[in-house]
């Protein structure tokens, strides 16, 4: 703390506040500390149960939406549901193909019970020839899909039994109208000729 001669001198008004200032928080640190404000305000309630009425502000984060991109997401929802309701609904999923044919076991599943898979068109080791023994040997056949008269198998009512899948020559029916082929089931169109 500096001396008293020199806080008096004119030049040194800074020093002299500088100074009160400290001395001033020292002595209100004491005195708050002391035992006046220690003791309770009202002498007959114990400092637990006394009550105090006052307002605390505090600042809250809330999360707000911005209108205009609300509402395009819900108008694109909107468009979205209506659009897959009436492509649901508007899609004639009757006499489509019964299966995916995309995947290995439904394409040889086209070719399960097919005359494709006799002797009479492939030999026993068919899967070793060249591409040229191949060409050669089915080169002059054409492949269609379609439903195909299995013959010798008759169902319960005395229709022959039918199948769906690729076979060598003409299909008994192709398409997909809803109109009956033979055997009662409705007729596929688009033949895969090779």
């Amino acid at each position: 703390m500096p001396s008293l001669e020199s806080m008096v001198e004119p030049n040194n008004t800074e020093l002299l506040a500088d100074t009160v200032n400290k001395m001033y928080k020292m002595y209100m640190t004491r005195v708050l500390t002391s035992s006046i404000f220690r003791t309770p305000m009202n002498e007959s309630s114990s400092p637990s149960t006394q009550k105090f009425t006052g307002t605390v502000s505090t600042t809250v984060s809330r999360l707000r939406v911005n209108y205009k991109s609300k509402l395009v997401l819900q108008i694109l929802l909107a468009v979205m549901t209506v659009l897959g309701v009436s492509g649901f609904f508007l899609t004639k999923i009757r006499g489509t193909v019964p299966r995916n044919p995309f995947s290995v076991a439904s394409l040889m599943s086209l070719f399960s019970d097919s005359e494709f898979c006799n002797r009479k068109y492939l030999p026993e080791y068919a899967q070793w020839m060249t591409k040229g023994e191949l060409e050669a040997l089915l080169g002059t056949r054409r492949f269609s899909l379609g439903w195909w008269d299995e013959h010798g198998s008759e169902r319960e009512d005395g229709k022959t039994r039918q199948r769906f899948g690729i076979g060598i020559g003409a299909p008994e029916s192709r398409g997909f109208a809803k109109k009956k082929g033979k055997g009662g089931h409705k007729m596929f169109s688009g033949v895969i000729d090779t």
